[in-house]
C-alpha cells in the first residue's frame, strides 16, 4: 500500500505539473536552450543524476550557445526528519516565473518527481508513465534507501492516455521599472556638471516592448574664474525618452531611443561687486542609447545610459560691461549610471 501510494503521488504531481507548468513549455521539434540549477543535501543523488533522469524521458534540452536566450529551471530539494520537500522554479526569457512544490520520503521520490516536471516542461508530449527504464524506483536518481525499499515488483498498469493542451496565448503585460542614477553632463557650463537623479520607465506590452522614460535630475559642480571673480553654475532638468523596442541578449538588453530635456540653468557671480544671479530655460534633444543588465533570478539591474543633445537655447554669460563668462556649446554629452528595480 506504500508503494501504490508513492506512485499515485508521483503521477498525481506530474498531472498537475502539465497543467501549470506546461503552459509556458515550448513544443517545436528542435531542443532548447535551458540553464539548470540544482541543490540538493550531499545524502541526495547528485546533478549529473538528475540529468540522466531527466534525458530519460526528453533530450531535447541543451545548454545556452553564446548570447541566445534561456530558460533557467532551479530545483531545491530540503531534507527535515518529518520529510523531504522539493521546490521546481521555473523562468521564461520574458522574467514570466513558475513555482512548484512536491513532498515525499526520500530524495528519489522527490527528485524523481520534479525531473518528470522538468522534462514536461521542456517536452510536453513525454509520457507522463513510469520511466524508460522501469519508473523511478529504477531511476539513477533514487537513492540507496529508495532502491531496497523498491524491489522488484508487479509493474503497475500504464495510465490512460491524456492529451496535452495546447499552449495558451502569452499574455503580455505592462512593465515598469523605477532607478537612481548619477549623471554627468558636458557642454553645458565651462565644466562638466555632475549630479544624482530619479528615473522611472514604462513598457508597453507590445512584441517589441517599446518604452517611455521620464527623468528628473539636479546637476552642478561647474564654475569659472576670470582674475578674482567666479561664475557658478547648476542645472535642473526633467527629461523624457522614447524607446523605440528593446533588444534582448540573455540578461542584457539594449534600448535605442530619442531624448527631450526641459528645465533651467542657474549662473551665479561671486567675489565681485553686486554680483547677481541670473536663471535661463535649458532645452535640448538628441539621439539616446542604453545597456540594462538585469541580475539573473532577480528584479534588480543595472543600467548604462549615454546621449548626445543638442540645445536649443544657447545664452551667452557675461560680467558686466561685456566679459564672457561662457556659451553653451551647439552640441553636449551626457553620461548616466543608475541602480533599480524591474517588475
Amino acid at each position: 500500500m506504500r508503494s501504490s501510494f508513492r506512485i499515485f503521488a508521483w503521477l498525481a504531481f506530474a498531472v498537475f505539473t502539465v497543467s501549470t507548468v506546461a503552459p509556458l513549455a515550448r513544443a517545436q521539434e528542435e531542443s532548447e536552450p535551458v540553464v539548470l540549477v540544482y541543490r540538493a543535501p550531499r545524502t541526495c543523488p547528485t546533478e549529473a543524476a538528475f540529468l540522466e533522469e531527466v534525458r530519460q524521458r526528453t533530450t531535447r534540452l541543451r545548454a545556452p550557445r553564446g548570447a541566445e536566450a534561456f530558460r533557467r529551471f532551479t530545483v531545491d530539494i530540503r531534507v527535515t526528519r518529518a520529510e523531504t520537500r522539493g521546490r521546481l522554479s521555473i523562468r521564461d526569457t520574458d522574467g514570466a516565473e513558475a513555482v512548484r512544490t512536491v513532498a515525499g520520503e526520500n530524495c528519489g521520490e522527490v527528485g524523481a518527481a520534479l525531473a518528470l516536471a522538468v522534462a514536461i516542461a521542456v517536452d510536453p508530449t513525454v509520457s507522463l508513465g513510469p520511466a524508460p527504464e522501469g519508473g523511478p524506483a529504477h531511476s539513477p536518481f533514487a537513492n540507496r534507501e529508495s532502491r531496497i525499499a523498491n524491489a522488484p515488483r508487479p509493474p503497475s498498469p500504464p495510465p490512460a492516455a491524456r492529451p496535452v493542451p495546447p499552449a495558451p496565448k502569452v499574455v503580455r503585460r505592462f512593465r515598469a521599472a523605477l532607478a537612481m542614477e548619477g549623471v554627468v553632463a558636458t557642454g553645458v557650463a565651462p565644466d562638466a556638471l555632475w549630479g544624482a537623479g530619479l528615473a522611472a520607465t514604462w513598457t508597453a506590452p507590445l512584441t517589441f516592448e517599446p518604452s517611455l522614460r521620464t527623468t528628473i535630475a539636479y546637476l552642478t559642480g561647474a564654475r569659472e574664474a576670470i582674475d578674482a571673480a567666479e561664475a557658478h553654475f547648476a542645472r535642473w532638468t526633467a527629461g523624457l525618452e522614447g524607446c523605440a523596442l528593446r533588444v534582448r541578449l540573455g540578461s542584457v538588453s539594449l534600448f535605442p531611443c530619442a531624448k527631450l530635456e526641459i528645465g533651467a540653468l542657474r549662473a551665479e557671480g561671486q567675489k565681485i561687486a553686486r554680483a547677481t544671479s541670473e536663471v535661463r530655460p535649458w532645452v535640448a534633444v538628441g539621439p539616446s542609447a542604453r545597456v540594462r543588465w538585469l541580475v539573473p533570478g532577480q528584479r534588480l539591474f543595472v543600467e548604462a545610459g549615454a546621449a548626445a543633445m543638442l540645445p536649443l537655447t544657447r545664452d551667452r554669460f557675461f560680467f558686466q560691461p561685456n566679459i564672457t563668462i561662457h556659451r553653451a556649446a551647439v552640441l553636449g554629452a551626457e553620461a548616466s549610471l543608475a541602480l533599480g528595480l524591474e517588475w
